[in-house]
């Protein structure tokens, strides 16, 4: 795990103590991150590159529920289930429109929704 993915825990810990006064001095043993595929129609996406290789990604930050299920989808196409019969439909890879100009605009916008829920909290 690279060091940068926690880089986010300490404040992620402040904000939720302010939020919910109850957790002060609670010790947190796990923690996980990562970076979040988001995708700019909001839903997972499922593809088949080539017959027999699937990918499922883009959970938009509900990964944890959205991934078990996709698994479950994925493990259906890899047992030969029509592609139209799946909870998700397969798609093509598509590049990703504007991608570097979305990313220089990330850093302010997580700025923006942090004030936006420090503000709503006050």
């Amino acid at each position: 795990v690279k060091p940068d993915v926690f880089a986010g825990f300490d404040w992620l810990r402040r904000d939720a103590e302010r939020v919910y006064p109850m957790l002060k001095g609670v010790r947190w043993e796990y923690r996980w991150g990562g970076h979040i595929a988001l995708t700019d129609d909001h839903l997972p996406h499922l593809h088949e590159p080539h017959p027999g290789l699937l990918a499922g990604f883009g959970y938009n930050g509900r990964g944890v529920a959205l991934s078990s299920v996709m698994g479950r989808v994925l493990a259906e196409r890899a047992l030969g289930a029509p592609a139209e019969s799946l909870a998700f439909p397969v798609t093509p890879i598509r590049p990703v429109p504007w991608r570097g100009i979305k990313r220089l605009g990330m850093g302010p916008a997580i700025w923006t929704m942090k004030m936006m829920d420090y503000l709503e909290t006050r």
